[in-house]
């Protein structure tokens, strides 16, 4: 099974790229899913087959509407009148370049879907349903769907209406494929599911869908240009303390360590963060006393800061599951891991407190609101 992971935005396209491009019989297409030559593709709406938004407004115009019609029929008369999250549907397009088309839910309804594991669960139901299946209508009823369908086109899974991060749905997506189409999923023994189980909606591989691929890792960081760059001080989110809007949190770092209001402010509005660390190295200027006992504290509510007030960053930092984060530097043995593992790695270890709070944060409004919404 070849698939093509596609995305007309750059930030997708990228998180595709970083997250699935090594993988076996899996690309990248940057442009949109309709240029794509592959026997399928995805829808990932609604449980109801109401194709008029979105990507599916985009099907339903160029397929036409007999695609909604075929749909809507099959899951009144086969599923109840509902299409769950984590099962699919498939029916013709009559297109002969793209014959069919996948309905797979990322949701019930139109809602927010940040925290779940919906992106995962909807591509592992295309995945299975094409590994296992049977066309239920049309001139090829009761024929395998693995024998018509070879190629499949994913667009983002959840990342428009649901609010779902690039990284997260790409993470997710690159779960379900080792999973299902690698065979490297893992039936979670009781003790595991207690321990972790579907507490964690981002963390996809720390808890009941742990095989091979999904263990815990080491993610280094360090250069704003390299994987995870977004981790670094110095990448481009800028975070409100205090009252002030500070370009990066690497400017608040650096103006924190003076007393003199003046510098501080000067420090704030440094072109960069390059020029902020500059200024806050320069030892012409006096630190304040209590510089070293307070460092960490300052750190890390910059980084706190950073990881709430921009809901991508948040998003990352929780699909990183349980993986040890290093900042990878030989020029840093305190706040990074001087480059062979012999380093503090404070900057590090903060990032992995600051999942875990998050994490928490989760999981209490989850528990907060479990009742269904009909």
């Amino acid at each position: 099974m070849k698939i093509i992971l596609t995305a007309r935005e750059d930030d997708l396209a990228d998180a595709w790229e970083r997250h699935c491009g090594d993988l076996p019989d899996v690309c990248v297409h940057r442009g949109s899913i309709l240029d794509v030559d592959c026997d399928a593709v995805v829808s990932p709406a609604n449980s109801f087959g109401f194709m008029d938004g979105g990507i599916d407004m985009l099907y339903s115009q160029h397929f036409g509407w007999q695609v909604q019609e075929r749909l809507q029929k099959l899951i009144r008369e086969k599923h109840d009148g509902e299409l769950l999250i984590g099962t699919a549907e498939i029916v013709d397009t009559d297109n002969l370049r793209v014959p069919f088309l996948i309905a797979a839910p990322t949701m019930r309804v139109p809602m927010i879907l940040q925290d779940t594991v919906n992106p995962y669960l909807a591509a592992r139901a295309v995945f299975l349903l094409v590994q296992h299946g049977t066309f239920a209508q049309g001139i090829l009823a009761g024929e395998q769907i693995a024998d018509a369908v070879r190629t499949i086109a994913f667009p983002g899974l959840a990342t428009g209406v649901g609010t779902v991060g690039p990284n997260t749905c790409a993470h997710q997506v690159r779960i379900a494929i080792v999973e299902v189409l690698l065979g490297k999923a893992a039936f979670p023994a009781l003790g595991q599911r207690r321990q972790s189980g579907i507490r964690s909606c981002t963390r996809i591989g720390c808890g009941i869908y742990s095989g091979e691929e999904t263990m815990a890792e080491t993610i280094n960081f360090y250069s704003t240009a390299d994987d995870y760059g977004q981790f670094s001080n110095f990448a481009s989110f800028p975070i409100t303390l205090k009252g002030k809007r500070w370009p990066t949190s690497e400017h608040y770092f650096q103006a924190q360590k003076f007393e003199d209001k003046q510098h501080q402010e000067a420090i704030r509005k440094a072109n960069s963060p390059m020029i902020a660390a500059r200024m806050g190295r320069d030892r012409k200027k006096k630190l304040r006393r209590d510089w070293e006992s307070v460092k960490v504290n300052i750190m890390r509510e910059a980084v706190l800061a950073k990881f709430t007030q921009h809901d991508e960053l948040r998003a990352l930092l929780l699909a990183t599951g349980d993986a040890k984060i290093v900042e990878q530097t030989e020029r840093d043995d305190y706040w990074g891991d001087g480059g062979d593992g012999s380093g503090k790695n404070m900057l590090g270890r903060i990032l992995m407190q600051v999942r875990e709070e998050l994490r928490k944060g989760s999981e209490q409004r989850h528990g907060e609101n479990t009742e269904p919404t009909v």
